[in-house]
């Protein structure tokens, strides 16, 4: 792209760029800039300025493609400023994370990686620029030499005695030398003293405790979709951009229509009887490894058994349950989102968020369906639900894969859940501050549990919440959630 408008004209004095010398960094440039538009929106590209070197004497100019006064940072007011960071930081973030998926979704640019995370670094303050609030790199790739850093001292380990080390190993050791009694079959202590069980076949299912059950207020369900436009036919609508945040979190293992007190309950019990395996089982190998020891022979530990994942133990302890409730709630989004995928026009433009714990969140650059849609139906196959609920950072990562700043820039998230959020974020804030930074991004919720606090991030985006009971009534909530448009949609030409 041709550059429009000059921001700057800078010396480069004092600074060093990274990977090579300027002329080859900025050499780059053009190399980037078609790399991160086929997988980001067009105006994350715009964060790094197009260079122009003015003479031999290192002055450089940077143009930009963004219409309007270029500013530096430092002259905004504090709100300007704060807005204009918190923008930069988002966009060095998308472009970072293509940067380590970049082997995977484009093996072809794979050396074009280290470029990247290279091209997001700057001097400082003084080099970043704002256009119409978009923030503005020059002298990206770039860093001030004057600055010192200290180099860390690596200190000499210590060389302790062998006799020492065995003493301090022995004691760590005995502190599983003995197993732990394994879970009751209910969830009330287990008796002190031995008692003797007679066994009976069949064997019951193992009773569990419910708490009280909690009140839900009831949930609003918009049904039907919204007419996208009045005055733009349908076959010269622009569809949005499509990204699925798709819930793999450990309550997906659980039955679609389980109430949950009696789904907490079970998880804990899971994670109870998780315990005492694993206490179990380093019991046994601190044994093996103190009589290897005492006999002076090599110990020869083995790996045990892995513990049931969670819809394998369900179905094996609780089949009874998983019958009464219906599917595994994974099983059923699974079959879903792959349908989707099937049966969407291979030209629709689709990524993927998917989260498996707090610091677990898989990203798929956005790309169309007839050459990422069969990636992205195998990374959903794979999943298989753990740890907690970060719907917060996952809405953040997925509306940096999203332009929607203008009418022609439509976007849409399809948020699956049947949680709350657990790792300490507010997918309120984050709904708003998507909605506030791309105006022409919505959200949808699809609700596969009781629990509201998600709620706020379709109202807040203009989007709807679904509220299936049903496998049936998900299918059709999916379909109609990609379908519907929650602001008037641009025409085509």
């Amino acid at each position: 792209m041709p550059p429009s408008m000059r921001v700057a004209r800078l010396e480069n004095s004092g600074l060093s760029s990274f990977g090579g010398d300027s002329t080859e960094v900025f050499s780059r440039y053009d190399d980037l800039q078609k790399l991160i538009r086929r997988h980001l929106p067009p105006v994350t590209a715009s964060l790094l300025a197009r260079p122009r070197a003015a003479g031999d004497d290192g002055v450089v100019e940077w143009y930009s493609d963004l219409a309007g006064r270029p500013q530096r940072l430092s002259e905004l007011g504090p709100g300007e400023q704060a807005e204009a960071r918190r923008l930069l930081e988002d966009r060095r973030a998308s472009i970072l994370r293509l940067s380590d998926e970049l082997p995977q979704v484009e093996p072809g640019s794979a050396h074009l990686a280290d470029a990247l995370r290279q091209a997001v670094e700057y001097p400082g303050d003084e080099y970043v620029y704002v256009v119409e609030g978009q923030p503005v790199l020059t002298f990206w790739g770039h860093r001030d030499r004057r600055a010192v850093v200290a180099a860390p001292v690596v200190g000499r380990p210590w060389l302790w005695l062998g006799g020492v080390a065995a003493a301090l190993l022995l004691a760590l050791l005995l502190w599983w030398l003995w197993p732990r009694e394994s879970a009751p079959d209910d969830f009330v202590e287990a008796p002190k003293e031995p008692v003797q069980v007679a066994v009976e076949e069949p064997r019951e299912e193992p009773p569990v405790v419910v708490p009280p059950p909690v009140v839900v207020p009831p949930v609003p369900v918009i049904e039907g979709p919204v007419a996208a436009t009045e005055y733009c036919p349908e076959d010269k609508i622009i569809p949005p951009a499509l990204v699925l945040v798709y819930d793999n979190s450990g309550s997906m293992a659980f039955p679609l229509n389980m109430p949950e007190p009696e789904l907490n309950a079970l998880n804990e019990r899971y994670f109870e009887e998780l315990s005492i395996y694993e206490g179990n089982a380093k019991a046994r190998a601190t044994m093996q490894l103190l009589s290897a020891m005492l006999s002076g022979k090599q110990a020869n530990l083995q790996a045990p058994a892995p513990f049931p994942e969670r819809v394998e133990w369900m179905q094996q302890k609780y089949p009874a349950r998983t019958r009464k409730y219906g599917p595994p709630r994974t099983q059923v989004a699974k079959k879903l989102v792959q349908q989707l995928i099937d049966t969407v026009p291979t030209d629709t433009r689709m990524g993927l968020v998917a989260y498996s714990d707090c610091d677990q969140i898989m990203r798929q650059a956005i790309s169309p369906v007839s050459s990422g849609g069969a990636a992205m139906k195998q990374a959903v196959s794979r999943l298989s639900p753990e740890g907690a609920t970060p719907i917060a950072a996952s809405l953040q990562r997925a509306g940096a894969m999203l332009d929607g700043t203008r009418e022609d820039r439509p976007g849409l998230i399809i948020l699956i859940t049947d949680g709350i959020e657990s790792c300490e974020g507010d997918p309120c804030a984050a709904a708003r501050a998507i909605k506030k930074a791309r105006p022409w991004v919505a959200a949808h919720v699809i609700k596969m549990g009781p629990e509201s606090s998600s709620v706020c991030v379709a109202e807040t985006s203009g989007g709807k919440v679904y509220q299936p009971n049903s496998v049936e009534e998900l299918a059709k909530s999916l379909n109609e959630a990609r379908i519907t448009a929650p602001f008037e949609l641009g025409c085509k030409e």
